[in-house]
């Protein structure tokens, strides 16, 4: 089990697992055997979702037990939140019974938006 961990190394590692994850999901929904795989891939994505939301609810601890305002934790927090918004669509159409490439069309678009989003945080969280 995950411990939520305050420190923004820990959580910048954390986004940077994250977008490695998609991105091995995006590989694999633009691959020749995406609708094959797409349990799979679903993995990845629920995964990646997981992994936002342990960094995310590490920030929020850390927002909670800071006795001043932090704008960089607030711009980290904001940014972060809405990659996590965005995976979870993502994660959460798959049950939705799209047709497969409507769902890898969609699913795609919602990681390259989340990785775009979380690779400047995790860079500015020192990772």
């Amino acid at each position: 089990m995950d411990v939520i961990n305050t420190d923004s190394a820990v959580n910048g590692r954390h986004l940077m697992d994250a977008v490695e994850l998609g991105q091995r999901a995006l590989q694999s929904l633009q691959g020749p055997r995406a609708v094959d795989e797409l349990a799979t891939t679903h993995k990845k994505i629920d995964l990646m979702y997981r992994t936002v939301r342990l960094a995310l609810f590490g920030m929020r601890e850390k927002k909670r037990m800071t006795k001043f305002g932090d704008p960089l934790l607030e711009y980290e927090l904001g940014r972060t939140g809405t990659a996590w918004d965005i995976i979870r669509g993502a994660v959460d159409r798959y049950f939705d019974s799209l047709p497969p490439d409507v769902y890898i069309d969609r699913a795609i678009r919602d990681l390259r938006t989340a990785i775009g989003i979380l690779r400047p945080v995790a860079a500015v969280m020192g990772s």
